[in-house]
């Protein structure tokens, strides 16, 4: 079945002045799992990059070139580069460290690469696989096993393919650009803080930071929304949500009968009842850090906390 759908993303990014110093990241850190008894070889595509950076040779990464490379099988998995945490829902996540010669460059070259060995290899450490639950909250961690094969096409599409300890065949294809660390920070236009924009079915995505000036807080949230089609007698009810003061949140033309906010780890933090569509949560009592809201049976957002 085939739907018509509008998608509308936004990446805004903060205004900052252009330095020599490089650009930094932090890698997540897995804690392993035992292997899983699998009762047959299974499969699984991943084909959203959610995140990408390429470190030059130094003493920091051997003295070889540094690709870290995390992939999903959703677009909704995000990657916080200061904390080298992912956020993600209902989605299978995996991270690769791969390493590469001195002077590769940042294009990831083909090949096969071992786990901590040879000229081509990557970091058993730093590489797994992983599936984050409906809340938010993270599974097991899973070890990789076995090589990394890389293979390069036409237009820098690429085909990655991996395996992990519970038997699970991973495949990604599709585009590769790394981050370059080591130049300098660029340079982002800005746009107003007031970004009042209303969808009227379809899709909608925003992923990005609203900064008031150059210097000055940052609001910053995550929302994903679908209608796919116009149910008869609904149409009065238009949905809106709404998180722009880094304390409340509204939501109003819910049919849920129930909304719960989670903490990154799964932890409820609270739950109210719907009133007549509407429902307000204040965030007050709350600490910084990634939420997630649900709707009971309908939405989920992802909200951050400054």
């Amino acid at each position: 079945m085939k739907k018509s759908l509008l998608i509308i993303s936004f990446l805004i990014s903060a205004l900052a002045l252009p330095v020599a110093a490089q650009h930094t990241f932090v890698k997540n850190s897995p804690r392993f799992s035992a292997p899983a008894k699998a009762d047959e070889a299974k499969t699984m595509a991943m084909s959203h990059v959610v995140a990408s950076y390429y470190t030059a040779a130094s003493e920091a990464t051997g003295n070889c070139d540094n690709y870290y490379l995390v992939v999903s099988d959703k677009t909704n998995a995000v990657f916080n580069s200061a904390e080298g945490t992912i956020v993600a829902t209902n989605a299978n996540v995996a991270a690769i460290d791969l390493y590469a010669p001195a002077g590769t460059g940042t294009e990831l070259p083909e090949g096969t690469f071992k786990a901590g060995e040879g000229s081509l290899y990557y970091d058993a450490d730093y590489s797994y696989t992983t599936k984050y639950g409906f809340t938010g909250k993270p599974g097991k961690e899973n070890a990789l096993t076995g090589d990394v094969t890389v293979k390069k096409g036409a237009d820098n599409s690429y085909t990655v393919t991996f395996a992990d300890v519970n038997g699970v065949q991973y495949t990604y294809t599709g585009t590769l650009s790394f981050v370059d660390m080591n130049t300098g920070t660029t340079v982002y236009p800005q746009i107003p803080t007031d970004v009042n924009t209303t969808f009227t079915g379809g899709m909608a995505y925003y992923h990005g930071n609203l900064m008031e000036s150059n210097t000055g807080t940052v609001a910053e949230f995550y929302f994903d929304y679908v209608v796919p089609t116009a149910i008869a007698g609904t149409e009065g009810n238009a949905f809106s949500f709404t998180y722009d003061d880094n304390r409340t949140v509204k939501v109003s033309g819910a049919k849920a009968a129930e909304a719960a906010l989670y903490a990154a780890d799964g932890t409820l933090v609270m739950r109210k009842r719907v009133a007549d569509g509407t429902v307000v949560l204040n965030l007050d009592n709350c600490k910084p850090g990634v939420y997630v809201l649900t709707l009971e049976n309908e939405q989920v957002f992802k909200l951050i906390k400054q």
